[in-house]
Parts: structure tokens; sequence; C-alpha cells
């Protein structure tokens, strides 16, 4: 998309973040997810927020695609945001980032990492299981879904 949210001819430029996040449907978690993959800072870190205020499987989707980002700005958005949502799964995607080429990548990681631990520890030794099912869902592992740039 050219142009995109910052641009004047974007389809977010007229419509504006808050609008999509109201609306929270496919269509607006789909452009909010192409649109923080293309986007540069500190754009990436209003566009991952708003993923993550929307809340639904699709918008975690899209924050774990981000995770493939050229741009370490994008992959770092991406990361806080999974960190934000939380769950094993965001974890686990998060997590692969560990040996990332950029330092700051590599540190929003250990940031995440420690903060989903303080929020989710894992259970004891001997502890029940519970039958719900986990909370978070990224889908396809890092490398299954080609990248849209």
């Amino acid at each position: 998309m050219r142009g995109g949210i910052g641009g004047s001819d974007g389809a977010i430029g007229a419509w504006g973040i808050e609008e999509l996040v109201r609306d929270g449907g496919p269509a607006a978690v789909d452009l909010l997810g192409r649109e923080l993959s293309a986007s540069n800072w500190p754009l990436c870190n209003e566009l991952a927020d708003a993923l993550v205020r929307i809340g639904t499987r699709a918008a975690q989707q899209a924050l774990c695609l981000a995770l493939k980002a050229r741009r370490h700005h994008v992959r770092s958005a991406a990361i806080r945001g999974l960190s934000q949502m939380g769950g094993p799964e965001a974890a686990e995607r998060i997590a692969e980032l560990a040996n990332d080429r950029a330092y700051e990548v590599r540190q929003n990681v250990a940031e995440a990492l420690l903060a989903l631990q303080a929020r989710h520890p894992p259970p004891r030794e001997g502890a029940a299981h519970s039958d719900t099912p986990a909370s978070g869902h990224c889908g396809a592992r890092r490398g299954d879904v080609p990248d849209s740039r």
C-alpha cells in the first residue's frame, strides 16, 4: 500500500488508527498488520499497540507475522505487543528471535520473556494441569509463511 497510514493517499490516513481499533474487524486487523510490517519508527509502535487493543486472535496473528519484518524496529514493536497479549505460544514465537541480528530485538526478547514469565509462571512440579486451552495463537511457525515484502 503506497502512502499508508502516514501518507496522504493511504487508506488508514483517511480513516484513522482509532477508528480501526473501534471497528476491530478482520479488514481493520489486516490493514493494521500490513501497515505494521511496512512501517517506520515510531509509527510501528502505534500500530502494534492498536493490534494489542483489538486483542483478537487475528490481531495476535498479525503481530506474529510482523516478527518476520525486515526492519528491526517493527520486530521489536511486535515483540512488545505479543508480550502484552501473552500466552505460551506467543512466548515460543518471541523466543525464536533470541539470536536476532539486531541488538535491540535481542534485548526486547529478553525483556518480553521475563515479563511473560512474571505474569504466567510455569506450573509447579506436581501441580494439576488445566484442561483450559492456552491463550495466545500465532498460527504458523517462523518460516512457514512467506514474507510479504
